[in-house]
């Protein structure tokens, strides 16, 4: 069975520091589609790029502190879709 799971973070920094990153790592999703960045793409670190071997696609805020998305696939897609990328997602690298 497809495990997806959807947050809204209220903040992407806000939320890795309220441990979000460390429950999303016990979840064992597919893909983990997330809201509500407020993070561009300067704002980013590796912890939230790729963490716990999941691989993010992300959609930016334009302006600072204005909503983003980002979708977290459990697995890499093997074909870039547009659909993929423009809503931002976060896949599990295959090993």
């Amino acid at each position: 069975m497809l495990r997806i799971i959807s947050a809204n973070l209220n903040g992407i920094r806000s939320a890795a520091k309220k441990g979000f990153f460390e429950w999303m790592g016990k979840q064992d999703a597919d893909m983990v589609c997330v809201q509500e960045l407020k993070a561009q793409a300067a704002d980013m670190t590796e912890a939230f790029l790729a963490p716990h071997g999941y691989h993010g696609y992300f959609h930016y805020a334009e302006k600072k502190a204005i909503a983003a998305s980002a979708s977290i696939p459990g697995t890499s897609p093997s074909v870039s879709s547009p659909a993929l990328v423009s809503t931002s997602s976060i896949t599990k690298a295959v090993m």
